[in-house]
């Protein structure tokens, strides 16, 4: 969905793949593609825009770990 920085990131596909033992496909899309296909199934502009807002969130680290302090 978003930023240049998530592309080096494992993907959860990578995941599934091993899991399932078989190959799932991931497609990455822009944001206003993403927000345009949920509004397309009936989504309301607002909410798709707050999942969005989570996506690029998500993608720029809002839950990855914190290096922790040695001592």
């Amino acid at each position: 969905m978003r930023s240049s920085s998530s592309a080096s990131r494992p993907r959860s596909p990578a995941v599934s793949t091993l899991v399932r033992g078989r190959s799932v496909r991931f497609q990455q899309v822009d944001d206003e593609a993403y927000k345009a296909t949920m509004m397309r199934y009936g989504m309301s502009d607002a909410w798709a825009q707050e999942l969005v807002d989570m996506g690029s969130a998500q993608n720029n680290g809002i839950y990855d770990p914190e290096p922790r302090a040695r001592g």
